[in-house]
């Protein structure tokens, strides 16, 4: 079980569109029920999820663990980076643009880390008019705040 969305839907106030549209309650209101339905199903199985954090998230709305199984990752090719001592300041994030990734986070940080030598890079894909507008509002606030240590 990759993170929850049953989750997203309960705690995250980015989706407050899914409770305050009558369409999206229309379309979430019985999608939820039938994700209720298979969720309760699976829970006598073996769940596995990709990261704590979705393991987390499992056992506080389920209150059953799971097993995390990290995706594969092929690290020889990168292990040259580990023994060198040149280093860069700089923190990159990737992922699609969508609400649930929390972005403004990153936002904040570099907010908070304004006078220090340290570039932060969100690499991402947008696929969808929630995902395009969601990344022109991160591009607008990091346009209006100048930060030059930011990019998108």
């Amino acid at each position: 079980m990759h993170y929850p969305t049953f989750a997203i839907l309960r705690e995250t106030p980015v989706n407050i569109k899914y409770s305050s549209s009558l369409i999206w309650r229309a379309y979430f209101t019985p999608y939820e029920k039938i994700q209720n339905i298979l969720v309760r199903r699976c829970l006598d199985g073996i769940i596995l999820t990709n990261s704590t954090f979705s393991r987390d998230a499992i056992k506080r709305y389920t209150g059953r663990d799971a097993i995390v199984v990290y995706p594969p990752v092929e690290t020889e090719t990168f292990s040259f980076a580990a023994k060198g001592d040149e280093r860069e300041d700089i923190i990159v994030s990737c992922g699609r643009y969508t609400p649930e990734k929390n972005y403004e986070f990153i936002l904040k940080v570099a907010e908070k880390l304004k006078d220090e030598p340290i570039r932060f890079v969100v690499v991402g894909a947008s696929s969808g008019k929630i995902s395009e507008r969601y990344y022109i509002r991160l591009e607008k606030i990091r346009k209006e705040k100048d930060w030059r240590t930011l990019n998108f």
